[in-house]
């Protein structure tokens, strides 16, 4: 009591001077407790911040990328951004996808994923199936020339040029290409083997190989751009055929490549003195007419001078003959 009562008489003995200069302290020792309070309170949050956010490093592009283009090392970077800001999914590495093709369109600055991305070429369509320094090229086959459907996807042909047109009397033969990658065989480029029929697996039967093609119709060649260009004008001359080569051929190229087959000239040089030369056939009659002794009702006709190489010729009138 005797504290409080002190308290109120010194508030009571104060003039309006002191009680505004004790105000004026009050106040100002409560704006450096409410500053102190407020500093320690940024100062923890700030400081927490740093430490309770993780971050983690991510593959961006640096550039823009178009669909189907081949991804290379300088179109990407490497930044750290926060963990809740990453997908789940993110790439962490370049090496993972340097050399897949985009399979959509990703914007500079794009976190790349596995989803944007093709796994490997052959995945990017038929496009990524044809070798780089390669074209498509598609030539019409039936079951003879195609190798009877034998020859699939993947495999590895020779291609022949038959020309029926003959130059000078042959019928000519040529291998134009060898070791050409087949890429697909009547629109089929998965190269997988034919299944089995229904009836064959009720059976439990097994095949010893893939199954042929039936009616191959069409196939699909990868060649260089200017072998293209003469394998299309090699359609035009004559039939191109396929040969399958085996897996490990003991020849892998071969240099006799052309082969020409001669036409039969023998029958026609000797059928053609049959119709050359029928005028010696009035000359050898002439002794038959005079050994019949009989006189003809006219006279004969003068025969035709024939040219045997001799300057003289026998004329026949009724019954006699002179040299002229």
């Amino acid at each position: 009591m005797k504290l409080i009562e002190k308290i109120a008489g010194f508030f009571e003995n104060l003039t309006p001077r002191g009680l505004l200069g004790l105000s004026a302290a009050a106040g100002l020792l409560a704006f450096a407790l409410i500053f102190m309070v407020l500093s320690n309170s940024g100062g923890q949050n700030g400081g927490g911040a740093k430490e309770t956010i993780p971050m983690v490093k991510v593959v961006t592009a640096k550039v823009d990328i178009a669909p189907r283009t081949e991804i290379r090392e300088e179109m990407l970077k490497v930044v750290e951004i926060p963990q809740a800001a990453s997908p789940d999914d993110a790439v962490k590495e370049i090496s993972a996808v340097v050399g897949k093709p985009a399979r959509v369109a990703i914007m500079n600055g794009d976190v790349l994923t596995p989803k944007k991305v093709f796994p490997d070429k052959k995945s990017a369509g038929f496009p990524g199936m044809v070798p780089e320094d390669c074209r498509a090229v598609t030539l019409a086959i039936d079951d003879v020339t195609g190798v009877s459907g034998f020859a699939l996807p993947g495999d590895y042909v020779d291609v022949m040029l038959i020309s029926d047109k003959l130059q000078n009397g042959k019928v000519t033969g040529e291998v134009v290409m060898q070791n050409v990658l087949l890429l697909g065989i009547n629109k089929d480029t998965d190269g997988a083997a034919a299944s089995a029929s229904k009836d064959d697996k009720d059976k439990g039967a097994t095949t010893a190989g893939p199954k042929a093609v039936d009616k191959p119709a069409t196939a699909t060649l990868a060649v260089r751009p200017e072998e293209a260009v003469r394998l299309s004008v090699a359609s035009q001359v004559g039939k191109l055929y396929l040969a399958l080569r085996p897996f490990k051929p003991t020849n892998r190229y071969i240099t006799d490549t052309t082969y020409d087959v001669s036409l039969d000239q023998g029958k026609s040089q000797a059928s053609a003195p049959q119709t050359s030369a029928p005028a010696p056939a009035p000359v050898q009659s002439a002794p038959a007419a005079r050994s019949s002794g009989g006189a003809s009702s006219k006279p004969a006709a003068k025969t035709p001078k024939v040219d045997r190489g001799v300057d003289t010729v026998e004329v026949i009138r009724g019954t006699s003959s002179t040299k002229e």
